[in-house]
């Protein structure tokens, strides 16, 4: 891929330089707590391999789930036909999915109405494995479900951690 080419372009110049490349296979929020942890490990003096070695763990544990409101973007970039996308809103059913381990997205759950979606989104988050700790959220124009599900989440889970970032329409599928 072109960040394992830019990798190897540098290192030719730089050939004492430590660079690891990480596929996230995901976007997102999930990519954010990628971030967060390293600046977190690198805090805590770790060494190159050491944080490579955590780094790696740690996306093990972490997952994208998504619901998505509008299906516009899967429409545009042809994932979708026009025609389901019509009828998916004029239903109003939402997608609940997650990023599979091999990068593509999966559908676990389509849910009429936000109410029913906010359901199936924890629902989700629990089969998961979710057990307190942290979330991102990350949301174009929809602040109001990701408060919602946060306060549904600390309800269950008092000491979670959740952070709720906008994002533009290219991280937003």
């Amino acid at each position: 891929n072109s960040a394992q080419l830019a990798k190897n372009i540098y290192l030719e110049e730089h050939p004492d330089t430590q660079i690891h490349v990480i596929d996230s296979l995901s976007a997102g929020g999930e990519v954010d707590l990628i971030v967060e942890k390293i600046n977190e490990l690198i805090d805590q003096g770790l060494s190159y391999e050491e944080i490579v070695e955590a780094i790696t763990a740690y996306q093990e544990k972490t997952k994208l789930l998504f619901v998505l409101a509008k299906v516009d973007n899967l429409v545009k970039n042809g994932r979708l036909s026009k025609l389901i996308g019509t009828v998916v809103g004029l239903l109003n059913i939402r997608m609940v999915g997650e990023a599979s381990n091999t990068g593509t997205l999966e559908l676990l759950q389509k849910a009429r109405g936000p109410k029913k979606s906010l359901q199936a989104a924890y629902e989700e988050l629990i089969k998961a494995g979710y057990a307190g700790g942290r979330i991102v959220m990350a949301h174009r124009s929809n602040e109001k479900f990701c408060q919602q599900l946060s306060e549904r989440m600390l309800e269950n889970f008092p000491q979670a951690d959740i952070k709720i970032i906008p994002t533009s329409g290219l991280c937003s599928f």
